[in-house]
């Protein structure tokens, strides 16, 4: 006879458990749509934009009325940033793992400029795939350069000291942390996917440009399942290649995970039946 209450536990770890499978092969969808869009697309000039899903080449700069904004800890003058601050608990054991402390992404509206005109990008909705500029790992206040002691010593809420607690991390021996920009910089060549738009109308708060590159209004299903916009500072193909990678990772992950849950659920049902 078959023991129902072997199929319980399984079930709410399947429940419970689960879900973080689905984020991440959405989350490989998601990034395989923009890939599909960077290879399908042709780049086109800002200045020649009819409306439509674009992909768009040109020269990233800051709107007159919204300025450049400064990187956390270099203070670099940039478009826009991803910036992101992950620590490494080390326990007694020497063992420990990265987590992530905080993240950042400030992305204001900027300009495009191109050889035929310039369009006015709102990165409201568009993921950033920028290359890594700064990368700095520490461990302790000693071993640290001046930008990361001053940012530091401004934010209040982390510390740079071995066997310290750092925000809500604890760690008994060393305490490491890794700080990461990723800066989108004046003049720097970007391509952007997006949906162009270059009637008055949507120009009307756009400054003096040809086109608007933004996220389009959509309803019903396809207002659900979402818009694969990006900015990034990769080359043509490298950004495609980068999306991929990026897509077959999170759903190779997810594959992963649910093998290891499939066994979980497996062997109880074959002790239930057995027995």
């Amino acid at each position: 006879m078959v023991d129902m209450g072997a199929f319980v536990l399984p079930a709410l770890v399947v429940a419970v458990f689960g879900a973080p499978a689905l984020v991440l092969v959405w989350g490989g969808v998601w990034k395989y749509r923009i890939y599909r869009r960077l290879r399908r697309l042709e780049p086109t000039e800002p200045g020649v934009l009819s409306e439509g899903t674009s992909l768009v080449d040109g020269d990233a700069r800051a709107l007159p009325d919204d300025g450049t904004v400064a990187a956390p800890v270099t203070g670099t003058e940039c478009v826009a940033y991803e910036f992101e601050i992950e620590v490494f608990m080390e326990g007694t054991d020497g063992r420990g793992n990265w987590s992530n402390f905080d993240r950042t992404v400030v992305r204001p509206r900027f300009l495009l400029d191109g050889w035929t005109g310039d369009a006015v990008v709102d990165t409201e909705g568009f993921d950033l795939a920028l290359s890594e500029d700064y990368r700095c790992e520490v461990t302790g206040r000693d071993n640290a350069p001046p930008e990361v002691v001053s940012y530091v010593d401004d934010r209040g809420d982390l510390r740079l000291e071995a066997s310290a607690t750092v925000g809500p991390l604890e760690g008994t021996n060393e305490t490491k942390v890794r700080f990461v920009e990723r800066r989108l910089e004046p003049g720097q060549e970007v391509r952007v996917v997006g949906y162009a738009r270059p009637d008055a109308a949507a120009l009307a708060n756009a400054a003096d440009a040809n086109a608007l590159v933004a996220k389009r209004e959509l309803s019903g299903l396809r207002r659900w399942l979402g818009q694969p916009l990006v900015v990034t500072d990769r080359g043509e193909s490298a950004a495609a290649t980068y999306q991929l990678g990026h897509a077959k990772r999170l759903i190779g992950i997810a594959v992963a995970w649910v093998g290891l849950l499939s066994l979980f659920l497996l062997v109880p049902v074959l002790n239930g039946v057995t027995g």
